[in-house]
Formats: structure tokens, sequence, C-alpha cells
């Protein structure tokens, strides 16, 4: 029976080792037809780990058309040829990992920046830019404390400090410049050294939910002040009745 295409294949992924044909075949018990070796045929693994990610075939019309150097030739072919395109694997995955984080940094629906250890904004998702009013200018080249809190220095709170410091999730409570007030979580951004390179800053406006908090709290405070009048008015009222009889 002819060795068709794909059990050449998976020898070759299963060995991964390059074929001669049909030099090796006979020594290998293999029955190669025409079709697949019409004179003479190299296959060459392309290897990259031990790992196979695909396999590169030359053939020819003539019966001992490749020598013992053609065939080193194309290994070393095959070397370059797999590392090419394991990088192109490669850089197709961080690409699609960079679009991935894209999506995620734009669906944020709180205002998010990203500030480096210079207080510089490197990035500012839309609701940041709309709150603090960035431009592109401001992204690249005012400092956070410049740009968020109108101010010519870091924070006392400052979470790129803080984050530095700590090396954990901050959480400050903050008035911003527009007067609004904000939980502001910190989250330490760390290089291949375990560094600290930035901080991933979250900006939830809270001024609503404390309004109507306090709202609540003061609601509680006239229930309470109704609920002591009352009692008292009672405790008036009862000996007035004893004596008007």
């Amino acid at each position: 029976m002819a060795c068709q295409p794909s059990n050449i294949c998976r020898y070759i992924i299963k060995n991964k080792r390059s074929l001669i044909l049909p030099d090796e075949a006979k020594s290998l018990g293999l029955i190669v037809s025409r079709e697949v070796c019409p004179g003479s045929a190299v296959f060459v693994p392309l290897l990259v780990k031990s790992r196979v990610l695909g396999i590169f075939a030359v053939k020819s019309c003539l019966k001992g058309a490749y020598t013992p150097s053609d065939v080193a030739f194309l290994m070393q072919l095959a070397e370059h040829l797999a590392v090419g395109i394991n990088n192109i694997k490669l850089f197709s995955e961080v690409r699609h990992r960079e679009r991935e984080w894209e999506d995620t940094f734009k669906a944020v629906t709180d205002a998010v920046v990203i500030v480096n250890t210079d207080h510089r904004i490197i990035r500012a998702n839309e609701p940041a830019r709309q709150i603090f009013q960035l431009g592109d200018s401001d992204t690249a080249e005012k400092k956070c404390y410049e740009v968020i809190h109108q101010k010519t220095a870091p924070c006392d709170t400052c979470p790129m400090q803080a984050g530095t410091t700590s090396m954990k999730r901050t959480y400050q409570f903050v008035e911003g410049a527009d007067k609004e007030v904000y939980d502001v979580y910190g989250y330490p951004m760390f290089g291949r050294n375990g560094r600290v390179t930035g901080v991933f800053e979250s900006y939830k406006n809270v001024t609503q939910q404390i309004a109507i908090e306090s709202q609540l709290v003061q609601s509680e405070k006239l229930a309470a002040i109704g609920k002591l009048a009352a009692g008292v008015a009672h405790e008036l009222n009862s000996p007035l009745t004893a004596i008007l009889g």
C-alpha cells in the first residue's frame, strides 16, 4: 500500500526528524507513491523548542536530486522558517491581547487613568477624559496632580506614592477640583523586575451617594427628635390631666 502524505506527516511529527525519499523509504518500511515522491523529495520538520509547527517539503522529478549538502541547507532553512513562523504567531497573540486590553479599558464605565512613577498620565479612558477634561497633550506632558487636582505638587494621599510604598491596592476618599467626591482605588503595576512601574487608578464618583446617605441620616435624626418630642409631650400631658381633673 502506498504511503500517503498524511502518514508521512505523522511519521515526521512523531519522530521530529527529516525524511529523504525514496532513499529512506525501504529502511523504514514505507512504500511511497509517485504522487508523493515523483523522483526524490525531502521532508523537514519546522521545529521550535522540540515543538513541530509544520513540515517543509521539497520535491523533484529527478531521482537522487538532493545531495547531503542540499539536505543540510534545507534543514538550516527550515530552522529559520520555523523561527519566523513562531515569531509571527507570537506577534499575532500579542496583538490579540492588546486588542482585548483596549476593549476592556474602554468598557470600564468609571474614570480610569494609568500613571507612571513620574506622576504622568500615560493612559486615560473616555470617562476620565470627560470628567477631568483631559486633552491628548495632557496625557503626554502634564502630571496627574496638575490635571486632576489642580495642584503644583503631589497630593498628601497620592495613590502613586501609597502604591509604591505598600505595593498593594490602596484606597483614598478625595475631593476633586470639580468639587465632586470620589472613591479612588490604586492598583500597582509591576515590571519584569518586580518593581512598581505605575499605578492603575479608578475614580468612582460617590457625590450623589454621599448626599443620599446624608439625607437619610438627617431624616433619621428628625424622626428621633419627633419621637422624643412626642414622649416629652405625653409625659407633660399626664400630670396636667390629673390636675385639671
